[in-house]
């Protein structure tokens, strides 16, 4: 309810009303911050209702992140206090989309990190989880945006695991693409750009649900609330 813009002392009101339970809003505040684990916990649920949806047709997997921000807006300025724009602290959320061959998407992995946190690098953190989720759905393909491509340790780690991985990669103006890695992925996503126009948008589509339910700034000021209440709205 938090997440969706219910300020504490309206969550207060609200249990207190309908199940009669009298709770001051610190105690709110507290449980929603003291959510030890709450990762682990959410990854194993939405695993156990979706892997299994699945399991023997799955067409790929999709990553990608997005941002929640939340506290007050901070105004970022340049010399003689001319503004540049306005700014928010916020969360950053990996999410994992498994694709089956019907073409419907489900949502079977959240990591949520401080602010400004490269994606590739949570990506990367968690790595043993995808692995983990590659034993139990063997999927082949993953797509994701250019961002992924730029780290070859990542595509290396992929390639190891058996997996195709079918990003955008273009040769620049002055530069053509050197690794041998990238031009793998650069074969795999001119080969498949249609698979990866037709998959790519769903998981943006999950976001945008996200977002339109929780809203793009959350209603707390705290950084771990924050991330609990991405993990909750997911």
């Amino acid at each position: 309810m938090i997440g969706c813009g219910f300020t504490y002392r309206e969550v207060a009101r609200l249990i207190n009303r309908v199940l009669g339970v009298k709770i001051h809003i610190s105690n709110i505040y507290y449980r929603l911050k003291e959510m030890e684990g709450l990762e682990e916990v959410v990854n194993k649920v939405i695993r156990s209702i979706n892997v299994e949806k699945v399991k023997g047709r799955c067409r790929g997997l999709l990553v990608d992140g997005a941002g929640f921000g939340y506290n007050f807006k901070i105004k970022q300025r340049l010399y003689f206090g001319r503004e540049i724009r306005e700014k928010r602290d916020h969360v950053k959320c990996e999410l994992l989309v498994l694709v089956d061959e019907r073409g419907k998407s489900y949502i079977v992995g959240v990591f949520v990190d401080d602010g400004y946190k490269d994606e590739r690098k949570i990506l990367k953190s968690k790595f043993e989880e995808v692995k983990k989720l590659k034993e139990e759905v063997d999927f082949r393909k993953v797509y994701g945006d250019r961002l992924y491509n730029r780290d070859i340790e990542l595509l290396r780690e992929f390639e190891k695991e058996g997996v195709e991985m079918i990003l955008p990669v273009e040769d620049g103006i002055h530069n053509k693409v050197k690794s041998e890695e990238r031009k793998r992925v650069k074969e795999s996503y001119n080969r498949k750009r249609h698979a990866y126009n037709r998959n790519r948008y769903k998981i943006e589509q999950k976001i945008g649900n996200i977002k339109r339910f929780m809203g793009t700034y959350l209603n707390t000021k705290d950084k771990e609330v924050s991330k609990n209440l991405v993990l909750l709205g997911v």
